[in-house]
């Protein structure tokens, strides 16, 4: 199965953002570049102080953003010990700073299986997260520092590289799911071997089988003409490497077109995928991309349509 379309107008453009740049700011690049007709979004923001990968959506594509949102993603990032922010990075109003001592790499390590798994976490003060109604990030430069209630996440792995005590920096890096802040886990893990902590370099390195170093920078992306970025983008079909896919027998597409459900055993697998659960499965057909979910009647297992995308024949999968 391929996953690039040659060229395509719905599908995913994936970006090297630097630091400094607003995912909006991205958004309008792309835009200005592919001409007027295109739909363009973006599948979760990427703060303007990190740089690394932003998947965009091109065309029918901005339907799946939820569906990209919901894939896994890692980052990596360097955690200042003794600095403590308003923002929980280093762009933040300095809060308290002093110099780490006898602190041991042992105990560095010791803090990591706190973070893995389910677990709450508290958002950053300036954040995109709505405080009745607002975004907390303007209440927070308003009216004053506001504290977020706890919100659980998901974290797969957090690992551990270089640990310079002399300066007091740790670099980590993190797998995890939708909602969780880097930032966050910075200043968890400065508070958790008490000597607090904020976050500073962060890099996205991938959002599910899309990785960064498939991103094109922005300085590229305004050299290229719109033919030219169309044929780097990746087609719907890239998602059936991490999501559960099977493939609709023609003789059901039609039905699965107007929301009719569809016996799974009846259908070919193609990828048994990453994301398990039955909550996003995907089910293609000539000219047809459906994310499903599972609904079980009886002894059967049922796919029942929630998003449709209808493609042109001629769009690779």
């Amino acid at each position: 199965m391929s996953s690039k379309a040659s060229p395509c107008c719905n599908g995913f453009l994936l970006l090297d953002k630097p630091a400094g740049a607003r995912s909006t700011d991205c958004v309008s690049a792309v835009k200005r570049a592919l001409g007027r007709g295109y739909k363009v979004g973006h599948a979760g923001t990427l703060d303007s102080t990190a740089k690394g990968l932003l998947v965009i959506l091109v065309g029918k594509a901005t339907r799946l953003c939820s569906y990209v949102m919901d894939l896994p993603k890692e980052y990596e990032g360097t955690v200042v010990l003794g600095k403590v922010t308003s923002t929980d990075d280093e762009s933040g109003d300095i809060l308290s700073e002093k110099k780490v001592q006898q602190l041991s790499t042992e105990t560095v390590y010791s803090v990591v299986p706190s973070f893995l798994g389910i677990r709450m976490q508290r958002p950053p003060s300036i954040s995109a997260i709505k405080v009745g109604g607002k975004r907390a990030h303007f209440v927070s430069r308003n009216t004053g520092l506001v504290t977020l209630p706890s919100r659980p996440i998901f974290v797969s792995s957090l690992s551990i590289g270089k640990v310079d005590l002399d300066l007091g920096e740790i670099d980590i890096k993190v797998s995890c799911h939708k909602g969780t802040y880097i930032r966050s886990i910075a200043r968890d893990i400065g508070e958790m071997l008490e000597w607090g902590g904020c976050l500073k370099d962060l890099t996205r390195e991938s959002i599910g089988p899309f990785n960064r170093s498939g991103g094109i920078s922005l300085d590229e992306l305004s050299k290229l003409s719109s033919y030219e970025l169309l044929d780097r983008i990746s087609s719907v079909y890239s998602l059936c490497q991490f999501y559960p896919s099977y493939r609709i027998p023609n003789s059901m597409i039609d039905g699965v077109k107007n929301g009719v459900g569809v016996p799974i055993s009846d259908l070919a697998v193609i990828s048994r995928g990453f994301i398990g659960g039955g909550k996003n499965v995907i089910a293609i057909g000539d000219g047809l991309f459906s994310f499903c979910r599972l609904e079980i009647s009886g002894d059967k297992g049922m796919l029942i349509p929630e998003t449709n995308i209808f493609l042109d024949g001629g769009e690779v999968h």
